[in-house]
């Protein structure tokens, strides 16, 4: 059907929908057809992002190379081994420093020299942080007994390339006295020294038993909470709300100081070796004993309340509370803090755990090692790098209490029972973790671990359930530690125990037991192979023991509800030397010569009558009696351990009578100077008074004519009417000498 073109221009078109059908098999086809023009589509789209991309790179400047080096460090310490076990040795460092953070592909490279590799490797780490890390916690990693790793930055080895041929001498900076921290062990009399704190001040005193205490250095608020001397007395740490600060030596000392290992030679052996020669020590050129001590180190921590030293002196840790109550960073812990004395350092913070009891770690006899307890058993730190021993928790499943020896790198614990498996006392040898001595106890309440002072015993306390189990008795595991095989005693008391002190340098010990109000005190010996019973005193008015650090004499006091009661016992000759009171009292504190004992009643107990401190001799002679309102703290300086031989202890105990005859002497010859120095003193106050009393009375004549005018024919001169007497007064003075010797 054809159109003229008029039609075409005035004909209206209808479109008409027409749907084809088409089979099922060409639906496929066209709808796969469609499918391959969309990947087409996609990959020319692909292949022009790929050339704008790199015609970019064309068009952009070369790549620089990379040389830095903070994300690589050089291991050494590996073992040597050939290059047959080379790529297992590999697996095994990526293994350690993985967990530091990712190694690079091909980042692991272990030098190789005649066919054995060196013993170093090269690491490197996708970001320098990660390098950072494995230095800090794979340094010091012990790989196994006979390989530790010693991991530092590659900058470290880089900068030796920029050390020159030609030899040139260091800078020689002004050298400045060090203070001589074990310079007070100097003193010609050998005296001892103390510190005291009531109200806001803390002073510090020689006690000089021939004369008054002298004092030679006090401060108004030295200390926010309490002060505490180191361990062997060479500094004096007080707290303050920023941290903690430590004292010593002597301020402003022009002296030239000698090492403080040649002042605790001279003090330590000084009087003992003299006086084994006969001479008693005496110092050419007095010393001045009156100079304050002075700055040493100051530790930044806030909030601190609690510090403790380790027995060598090296290391401080201080608590401070606010971190644990308010939160810490795991990552920089603040609450714990281990600090190097000597620089000031802080060597590694610990996280606070809750209901921390104090001190919550104890350090090892030797100041090597750091111990403290977490649910899986004991977590063992080396010092100084304070990273866990081994990497790893010591386990001990269920333990309850441990405690280390004075002496040996000893380890006790004891864990009660579980189940069917008893408990049980055990010890261990720190670093190989070795098992000394170990035994099986059944029907335990409680275990108490008591160690000798010298590490020679080991007592364990235990209560037991009787077969009722409606009563409980005591046993008294002792271990002989010196002995083979380190053999045990067992002693057994029905009654009630209230307290167990060892002899500091001796082999007995004595037991506090009995009734309440009146307990018996009861000693032992186990000097020779069998246990031995000394002596019992019967129904005492005390409940404390309180050796004295020489030995021999013990002084027993009543605390508490005994109203202060004080016995002072000579336990070699069994027999009480003096008895006294002194109500109210909070402690009792042994000097280190054992010489000299204190016993002080404080208001930091509630005391509030009576509070200060009086000072006896070991005997029982009160030599001092103080008074000081609000008086909160007593603390006799420490002394480093001996430096004498056993064998010049021994040497010096054969002489001992002789010496004793030349230190009365001496000391009678210091009681004669200071009677002197005291008749001198009085004749000085009499010969004052006479000229005063003549100037008094050259001024009355002077005024006699003044008087007699105005009295007139009254006037009577007084002169006339006086009468002179004299007394005549006659002091006997028996003479006695105690014996005051360590």
């Amino acid at each position: 059907h054809r159109l003229t073109p008029t039609q075409a221009h005035t004909h209206t078109h209808t479109p008409t929908h027409i749907t084809h059908t088409y089979p099922p098999s060409n639906n496929r086809r066209m709808s796969t057809a469609r499918e391959k023009l969309r990947e087409k589509d996609r990959l020319i789209a692909k292949l022009e992002k790929q050339a704008a991309e790199l015609k970019k790179e064309l068009n952009s400047p070369p790549p620089q190379e990379n040389r830095s080096t903070e994300n690589v460090v050089v291991v050494d310490g590996l073992p040597k081994v050939p290059e047959s076990k080379l790529s297992k040795l590999i697996r095994l460092v990526e293994k350690v420093f993985g967990k530091c953070g990712t190694i690079v592909p091909g980042g692991c490279h272990l030098p190789c020299n005649a066919g054995k590799t060196t013993g170093c490797a090269f690491i490197e780490f996708e970001h320098p942080r990660m390098a950072h890390e494995a230095v800090e916690k794979v340094n010091m990693y012990a790989l196994d007994k006979k390989h530790t790793l010693h991991v530092n930055p590659f900058a470290v080895f880089a900068a030796l390339d920029k050390v020159t041929e030609e030899y040139q001498p260091p800078a020689t900076a002004d050298l400045k006295n060090r203070n001589n921290l074990r310079g007070w062990l100097m003193d010609p009399k050998f005296r001892d020294q103390y510190v005291i704190r009531h109200g806001e001040l803390t002073e510090l005193y020689w006690n000089d038993p021939q004369r008054k205490p002298q004092h030679f250095d006090q401060r108004r608020l030295w200390t926010e909470a309490y002060c505490l001397w180191s361990p062997h007395g060479s500094y004096l740490a007080t707290i303050h709300e920023q941290g903690v600060m430590l004292w010593g030596g002597e301020k402003d000392s022009g002296e030239s100081h000698s090492t403080p290992a040649a002042a605790a030679s001279t003090s330590a052996a000084g009087s003992s070796s003299t006086a084994a020669i006969g001479t008693p020590a005496a110092s050419k050129k007095p010393r001045d004993t009156t100079k304050p001590l002075d700055t040493v180190m100051r530790f930044q921590h806030p909030g601190v309340k609690l510090i403790d030293f380790s027995p060598c002196e090296r290391y401080l840790i201080t608590f401070s509370p606010q971190f644990q109550e308010h939160g810490d960073n795991p990552k920089a812990p603040r609450c714990v803090v281990v600090w190097d004395v000597r620089t000031g350092q802080r060597l590694r913070g610990f996280m606070g755990v809750p209901k921390m009891m104090w001190p919550h770690f104890t350090w090892s006899p030797d100041g090597n090692y750091l111990v403290a307890r977490n649910e899986q058993g004991l977590a063992i730190y080396e010092a100084p790098s304070m990273q866990l021993l081994n990497q790893r928790t010591h386990a001990i499943k269920n333990l309850r209490d441990f405690c280390w020896s004075p002496t040996d790198n000893f380890i006790a614990y004891w864990v009660p029972s579980e189940g069917s498996v008893p408990a049980r006392v055990s010890m261990f040898s720190v670093p190989w973790f070795k098992e000394v001595r170990s035994k099986t106890l059944y029907n335990v309440v409680d275990c108490k671990l008591n160690w000798h002072p010298q590490g020679d015993f080991l007592c364990v306390k235990v209560e037991r359930h009787t077969k009722s189990k409606k009563s409980t008795y005591t046993n008294f595991e002792l271990f002989r530690m010196r002995d083979r095989n380190i053999p045990i005693e067992v002693l057994e008391y029905k009654d009630q125990i209230y307290a167990f002190a060892w002899e500091p340098r001796g082999t007995r010990f004595a037991i506090c037991h009995g009734q309440l109000t009146r307990p018996d005190i009861t000693f032992h010996d186990m000097g020779t192979s069998k246990l031995v019973k000394l002596t019992t005193l019967e129904k005492t008015n005390t409940n404390h023991l309180f050796w004295s650090p020489a030995g021999r004499t013990i002084l027993l006091a009543g605390m508490r509800s005994m109203d202060g009661h004080l016995v002072f016992y000579d336990v070699e000759t069994a027999t009480t030397m003096a008895e006294d009171d002194h109500f109210g009292l909070s402690g009792v504190c042994w000097d280190p010569s054992g010489r000299f004992v204190v016993t002080f009643v404080s208001a930091a107990f509630g005391e509030r009558m009576e509070n200060g401190y009086s000072l006896y001799s070991f005997q029982g002679k009160l030599l001092q009696k103080v008074l000081k309102d609000q008086f909160f703290q007593f603390l006799w300086r420490p002394r480093p351990p001996t430096l004498l031989t056993p064998e010049q202890e021994t040497e010096i105990q054969k002489n001992l009578r002789q010496i004793t005859k030349q230190f009365q002497r001496q000391e009678r010859e210091q009681r004669l100077a200071l009677l002197k120095e005291l008749e001198a003193g009085r004749e000085a106050l009499r010969s004052t008074f006479r000229a005063w009393q003549q100037r008094c009375r050259d001024l009355y004549n002077e005024t006699a004519s003044q008087r007699k005018a105005l009295w007139g024919d009254a006037f009577v001169d007084e002169e006339d009417n006086w009468e002179d007497v004299t007394y005549i007064e006659e002091v006997v003075e028996n003479e006695k000498v105690e014996i005051i010797a360590a």
